[in-house]
């Protein structure tokens, strides 16, 4: 979702799914962000691309 440049895909994705849905991708972006908000930022070189299509 590339949550740390800007929230756009987040907004747009969150827009297509229902309620329940929704709601838990809000609580699990929430508790990713408050983990990760004290961590360092990954350059893209950095990641692993093995799992990304």
């Amino acid at each position: 979702l590339r949550l740390r440049s800007d929230d756009t895909s987040f907004l747009k994705i969150s827009g297509l799914l229902e309620s329940g849905a929704r709601d838990s991708l809000n609580d699990v972006v929430l508790k990713v962000l408050k983990r990760t908000s004290s961590q360092s930022i990954i350059k893209e070189e950095e990641l692993d691309d093995t799992l990304q299509s």
